[in-house]
């Protein structure tokens, strides 16, 4: 059975609406203050148009830093596959400046859409960058925040490059373990006292938790969330947001 997720109700914008929005949006982006730009961007994404939302992507890569950043976290308020298309395309463009692509990762971790986590994993594999350690954290938080099971074995791997790491990298080894414990929770151990993530836990345990995950969709025609349950049919005209563990089978 699918349960409705409780989001407010509201109406799909029309071709009409989005027009207007963008002509709105390309008169602001003519005056010279980033302030008024950024304002802008914000006002056009309350029409949740893929026009609109393309428009603003394409900021990602030319406006100026702070529009950049804005730009990217008010694009993480849209959810809409448009806007995690927009901000992935925009990671490359902005691998040299990590304010750009923290703002770029925190925004993913926002939306929380699984098709995020391998672009951001490839980010951790680079980890040795100076740029992208300075941003390391939003980076690892925002895949814990996604929570794909597909992460846990590059978040491991980046624990273990991290080890002998500068003072960046230490701060976002202290992330890991937490993102880790976002996807796959380990129970309490009673015997041992302790609750968290474990890989030895993980591996005998992993094929159970994920027959157990819940799906989640979000609908093209009301641009609203459906979870459904493990064995339950996709929503008709839908797109896969995401798989998340939920609940944890005894051991």
């Amino acid at each position: 059975m699918a349960t409705l997720l409780l989001l407010a109700v509201q109406s799909v914008p029309s071709d009409e609406d989005a027009e207007r929005a963008l002509k709105e949006l390309r008169k602001a982006l003519q005056e010279s203050g980033d302030d008024v730009k950024i304002a802008a961007i914000k006002t056009a994404l309350k029409v949740d148009h893929e026009t609109v939302i393309k428009a603003v992507g394409e900021l990602l890569t030319s406006g100026t830093d702070p529009v950049r950043s804005a730009g990217a976290l008010a694009l993480g308020e849209v959810d809409h596959p448009a806007s995690v298309a927009a901000l992935t395309a925009a990671i490359q463009a902005n691998r040299k400046k990590p304010s750009n692509l923290g703002a770029i990762a925190r925004a993913l971790g926002q939306l929380g859409w699984e098709s995020a986590a391998a672009p951001l994993h490839d980010l951790m594999e680079d980890s040795g960058d100076r740029d992208i350690r300075e941003c390391l954290g939003d980076i690892v938080r925002a895949v814990g925040q996604i929570g794909s099971a597909t992460s846990v074995k590059p978040l491991q791997d980046l624990n273990m490059r991290l080890k002998d790491s500068d003072e960046a990298g230490r701060k976002a080894a202290l992330r890991v373990n937490p993102a880790l414990e976002q996807i796959a929770i380990r129970k309490e151990d009673k015997r041992e006292g302790r609750t968290g993530f474990s890989a030895k836990w993980w591996k005998e345990n992993q094929e159970r938790l994920l027959a157990l995950a819940k799906r989640t969709y979000w609908s093209k025609k009301t641009h609203q969330r459906t979870v459904v349950e493990p064995g339950a049919k996709a929503p008709p005209d839908s797109v896969l947001v995401g798989v998340r563990i939920t609940d944890r089978p005894e051991k």
